[in-house]
């Protein structure tokens, strides 16, 4: 492994890279405020460097948010999931585990149990996800909890053997969402919703439309099975995959505070969350999501 590159200053902000160059801080940026061109670009040079780019410290509305996200490309108004979008503010996806008076969810609160991409089975995933603390649970010691942990998949790729690559390379995969809700914690979502189920074929090893970067493109949460392959042989060919997703050096874990927001590569990155924390210990946390291109 390739040893991560050093701190960079690009006019007004930092870039710091995690240990392992899975993920970087960026500093001195307030993303309140108007953005020059050169700046961005800084910036977007570093979310395709590192898979993951995140700011401390940010005040923002869901008009900044949604401005700043912007300029990555168009953003995604739609969800299965559609009683959890902001209201105003469809571009808003509210990841959370409050409830109301009645007891219902204000957000998804049970979002990515399993190592995903967004929006995997959709025809065109997304290009990326931004993620704004609002609210963190804390442990009585202080210690903030729900962690988001991100792997990269082109060093998952690169780590495979030889003969698995040469196995994966030109397959297809199908991904559904039908595969989530047969799980238990999953049959709160609303029948309305199930005629909605989205489903798509997709490489099961992608090219990164940014730096050409070879990437698995399989995950847990909802790849069901590798076309023209018995089962049994899918399933195999489909655990040795993400058994090097899994990879633990290949991570970048982030620890939430309020004021972060963090983007992530929906390409070059798969990525899970801590359910270490129950009410009355509250997170809530808005999304927004930046359409993507067909994989190849």
């Amino acid at each position: 492994m390739s040893e991560p590159k050093p701190q960079v200053t690009n006019e007004s902000f930092t870039v710091v890279p995690s240990l392992n160059g899975v993920g970087a801080e960026i500093s001195g940026v307030d993303l309140t405020q108007a953005m020059s061109d050169a700046v961005f670009s800084g910036i977007r040079a570093a979310f395709f460097e590192y898979g993951v780019i995140y700011f401390r410290g940010q005040t923002l509305t869901v008009e900044d948010q949604i401005s700043f996200s912007q300029r990555f490309g168009e953003l995604d108004k739609s969800s299965v999931l559609s009683q959890y979008l902001h209201p105003g503010h469809p571009e808003i996806f509210l990841v959370s585990n409050i409830v109301d008076k009645d007891g219902r969810h204000l957000g998804a609160y049970d979002a990515g149990r399993m190592w995903h991409f967004d929006l995997s089975y959709e025809a065109k995933p997304s290009m990326c996800s931004m993620l704004y603390a609002l609210e963190i649970p804390h442990d009585d010691a202080g210690k903030a909890l729900g962690d988001t942990q991100f792997a990269s998949m082109s060093r998952a790729y690169a780590s495979l053997p030889d003969a698995v690559k040469q196995r994966l390379e030109g397959r297809k995969a199908v991904n559904t969402l039908a595969k989530r809700f047969a799980r238990k914690e999953d049959v709160n979502i609303l029948s309305p919703e199930k005629s909605k189920l989205a489903e798509a074929t997709h490489p099961a090893i992608r090219t990164h439309p940014a730096n050409g970067r070879k990437c698995i493109f399989v995950n847990e949460a909802h790849t069901d099975r590798i076309l023209d392959l018995a089962r049994e042989e899918s399933d195999a060919l489909l655990a040795t995959a993400w058994e090097a997703c899994k990879n633990p050096a290949f991570r970048y874990r982030h620890s939430w505070r309020v004021g972060d927001a963090v983007m992530w590569d929906n390409c070059a990155v798969q990525h899970l969350a801590t359910f270490d924390y129950k009410l009355p210990q509250r997170r809530l946390l808005h999304r927004t999501t930046v359409v993507g291109a067909t994989p190849y």
